[in-house]
């Protein structure tokens, strides 16, 4: 038997896996250790199949993967998805609502591998650079008749990012509006998504066990910020890089290194530990 054979490790991108947009070497190689050990390795993160090709090409291989904050599985080797929500059409009119109160507040909806922008700023360029896709353009009305899985909001300060949140907080819809973050050209960048209600990626970790048939006591998860707590918590073992928020690494069952040193790399070396000697117990 394999050492990690039914085991799934759901890990996060920005601040987890890559520091700075760059995956550590070491993550790599481990990551290749885990998955030939019997392993599935499956991304857990905000983004969409579109903002993951440039990681794609430097692990290979990944498993299907949670994507769009929970709100996606999606097998990237048949280029599919296994399971989607939907923003609903009554919320759509969200992006107008915004993008007209706050002219400086640009918007990236995401749909499957497409990706639309509305207005500029220097944020949505940095990001648009940093996730490297290119953007498609239509009209407000092209747009509310699609199906959309989430939308990006960005501002260009933390106080104007605050404010957007405040507003959009109370519009009466059923989606909900969350805040995530990027580490892009040395410095945090924070954001504020909009996606479909029920959307966790601990429920959708949860549904991509019972698709991989991972076991018992095997669903392991790595993440570093607020969007990942439900998923750490609902893990049976989970890891958090040493530079996550103090809260953050209460949470876990291992603090590990810093994110740009192979946080990864350090949480699956002790995960070899805990398998070893799980395994060797159970002869």
């Amino acid at each position: 038997m394999k050492l990690f054979e039914g085991c799934l490790l759901a890990c996060d991108v920005d601040g987890t896996l890559i520091s700075d947009g760059i995956v550590p070497e070491r993550n790599v190689e481990k990551i290749k250790y885990f998955l030939s050990e019997g392993g599935a390795f499956s991304l857990a993160t905000g983004r969409t199949p579109s903002a993951v090709n440039s990681i794609l090409k430097v692990l290979g291989e990944v498993s299907p993967s949670v994507l769009a904050n929970g709100g996606v599985i999606y097998d990237f080797k048949n280029k599919k998805s296994l399971f989607s929500l939907k923003i609903p059409k009554n919320d759509r009119f969200v992006l107008r609502d915004i993008l007209t109160r706050f002219s400086g507040v640009a918007a990236e909806v995401h749909i499957g591998e497409l990706v639309y922008g509305f207005n500029d700023n220097t944020e949505s360029r940095d990001h648009e650079e940093f996730e490297e896709f290119g953007l498609e353009r239509c009209s407000f009305d092209e747009m509310c008749e699609k199906d959309f899985e989430k939308i990006i909001f960005f501002a260009t300060s933390e106080e104007e990012c605050n404010r957007v949140f405040d507003y959009a907080n109370n519009l009466n819809i059923s989606s909900r509006f969350i805040k995530t973050s990027a580490f892009i050209k040395g410095r945090k960048r924070n954001y504020i998504e909009l996606v479909p209600q029920g959307v966790s990626k601990a429920l959708t970790v949860k549904k991509l066990c019972e698709i991989l048939s991972v076991k018992k006591g095997c669903c392991f998860a790595m993440g570093d910020y607020y969007n990942d707590v439900e998923m750490l918590a609902a893990s049976d073992i989970s890891g958090v890089p040493s530079d996550a928020p103090d809260d953050i690494k209460k949470i876990a069952t291992r603090v590990v290194g810093e994110a740009k040193n192979g946080a990864v790399a350090d949480f699956i070396d002790y995960l070899s530990q805990v398998r070893t000697a799980t395994l060797k117990g159970s002869i």
